[in-house]
């Protein structure tokens, strides 16, 4: 049992493995976990459990990575992102000294949707910079919101964060952000990559 064990996973890492960054790509193995369901159910749960850690850890890295301020090149140059000039214009704009904060707070107010559209018509006026550190304010809280106090993100919690309604009645917050034109298409669908 161990053997064909052993065989399924290498079956599943090469079905999956990026072979330029040797990194496991989540679309692949999901596409693998979904084709093999018959397969996979004649061994322990845990394999499968395995297998949809891999896909939702690989997912979770390419939002940390989107959201990190310093990046290495494939050449191994260290660059910073525009996030941290992006976010400055944005708290330059609103006044305050923390974008997601003033998120979290828009989001705990009373009129919670008014305040939103509000900070997106604010940030609009400011201009590109100021639109993209609203829009990483928004990931940066729900991140935080997602955070469990040993630091592990949970990923259905960001899921609800982004997907849920921010209120019962009330749109979610990937609504919202398509309908002032705060969220890209590519974040769009990576969210959606979450969700499934």
């Amino acid at each position: 049992m161990l053997d064909a064990q052993k065989r399924l996973f290498k079956l599943a890492a090469a079905a999956s493995r990026d072979p330029i960054t040797g990194r496991v790509s989540s679309k692949s193995l999901q596409k693998f976990i979904n084709k093999n369901e018959e397969l996979l159910d004649r061994f322990p749960d845990q394999i499968r459990n395995d297998l949809q850690a891999a896909v939702d850890s690989e997912i979770a890295l390419k939002v940390l990575e989107r959201r990190t301020p310093i990046r290495t090149t494939k050449s191994g140059e260290v660059v910073f992102s525009r996030k941290i000039e992006a976010e400055a214009a944005f708290t330059r704009i609103l006044g305050v000294e923390s974008a997601a904060d003033a998120v979290r707070g828009a989001l705990t107010s009373d009129n919670p949707l008014r305040a939103l559209v509000r900070m997106a018509r604010v940030a609009r006026r400011g201009g590109e910079a100021a639109v993209e550190g609203l829009r990483g304010a928004i990931w940066d809280d729900a991140i935080r919101q997602a955070t469990n106090s040993d630091g592990t993100i949970v990923l259905g919690n960001l899921v609800r964060s982004l997907d849920g309604e921010i209120r019962p009645g009330l749109p979610s917050m990937v609504q919202i952000m398509r309908r002032q034109k705060l969220m890209r298409p590519d974040e769009i669908g990576m969210l959606r990559q979450l969700i499934q």
